[in-house]
């Protein structure tokens, strides 16, 4: 009995056979790395957008300190018409700063709506602008240098807590 023998095109066949399950595996692979070059690279936007985010609040907070350090300085000044309107004008701005801060990260938002509502001495934020800064115009002297301490270690505090988000 003769063996039968392979002829050319069966070896052709084989090796196209071969050549097309190299080829699938070479595109499945390439597939693959694609697929997780787009995986990475939605990782690294949203690592970017969470860093945007994050300068955006540490820009605002600061923002914020800034107009509660004015805030105090001029509670001190003596009674002027402009130091009222100056006064609820910070007032608004710092509450607006909370109000975006608030959008940006609901903890620190949540720390400072509490810090701003949190009484010393019988005195909030909103007490002291409206009662004895607001309405009477008057210097405070040194009346509610403990409110203004106090508020100022909460704030220290929460600047704190921003770092470490």
């Amino acid at each position: 009995m003769a063996e039968p023998s392979l002829s050319i095109a069966d070896y052709a066949a084989v090796i196209a056979a071969i050549a097309t399950s190299l080829a699938a595996v070479a595109a499945w692979r390439s597939a693959n790395s694609a697929k997780r070059a787009i995986n990475t690279q939605r990782e690294s936007e949203k690592s970017r957008l969470a860093l945007q985010k994050k300068e955006v609040l540490i820009q605002r907070y600061h923002l914020l300190l800034a107009d509660f350090a004015e805030f105090r300085a001029l509670a001190y000044e003596m009674q002027t018409q402009e130091r009222g309107e100056q006064l609820r004008l910070l007032d608004k701005q710092i509450r607006r700063h909370c109000s975006v801060i608030r959008s940006l990260s609901p903890t620190v938002g949540k720390q400072l709506e509490d810090w701003s509502l949190e009484k010393i001495d019988g005195e909030s934020n909103a007490t002291l602008l409206t009662g004895a800064l607001g309405n009477k115009n008057t210097a405070i002297g040194s009346q509610y240098s403990n409110f203004f301490e106090q508020k100022a270690e909460g704030l220290r505090k929460i600047h704190d807590e921003i770092f470490i988000l």
